[in-house]
């Protein structure tokens, strides 16, 4: 894969940073606006993903994260934990505003988005995967470059729980926190789409009966 210099100029919905290089979009995971990067690229048309090479020239919100999980164990649990919490209030703005300019097809301003009080402990509840290593069971998270793998988690510090040990769960303050594990991947959903086919599929084959029925 190609090795480029890309600068990036805003994050996407998904948390990806956004630049551009010959012209191709690049979205690029654990960049931020004014970054100046080299990324390693693959794509096909008008569209390319990235993975971080390097940082060439940081940010000015760029931080480094407080989660040590975030970038030794490349969390996929968040996202912008790479940047000032003010920067990510802006680049949800954004996100918001291009989304409705660009799917609604109207001109507004960015909307006001009001902060959170805590910028950390202000979840309760926090869903983790299990995965046998060797003789014991993890429980834990999956990273962000790597859905099948999981690594164990030992705290999560935008919820209201902590971790010890890979075993015993505590909570950090007076709130009840819900925690639930998965052991296998969730099923998948149906599109709405799809489940009003079914029912209408439903209702044709229950009419076709009835005059079968009626026919004898």
């Amino acid at each position: 894969m190609p090795v480029v210099s890309i600068s990036i100029d805003s994050i996407a919905a998904g948390g990806d940073g956004v630049g551009r290089s010959n012209g191709l979009v690049v979205f690029v995971p654990r960049t931020a606006p004014a970054d100046v990067v080299t990324a390693q690229i693959s794509g096909k048309g008008h569209f390319a993903r990235g993975t971080l090479s390097s940082i060439v020239t940081p940010s000015p919100v760029r931080i480094d994260p407080p989660c040590p999980h975030y970038t030794r164990d490349r969390c996929g649990g968040c996202q912008l934990q790479h940047m000032t919490y003010k920067s990510q209030i802006a680049a949800k703005q954004l996100v918001i505003r291009d989304a409705i300019q660009r799917i609604g097809k109207r001109q507004i301003d960015a909307p006001p988005i009001e902060g959170s009080p805590s910028e950390w402990r202000y979840r309760t509840k926090l869903t983790l995967s299990m995965r046998r290593r060797g003789s014991r069971w993890i429980a834990g998270l999956h990273a962000y470059d790597d859905p099948t793998r999981v690594f164990a988690l030992a705290d999560c510090p935008i919820t209201g729980c902590r971790r010890y040990g890979g075993s015993r769960l505590t909570t950090s303050r007076a709130v009840c926190c819900s925690t639930s594990v998965r052991t296998k991947p969730p099923a998948p959903r149906l599109r709405r789409s799809t489940r009003r086919w079914e029912r209408s599929f439903r209702g044709m084959y229950s009419i076709a009966r009835g005059l079968m029925r009626r026919a004898r």
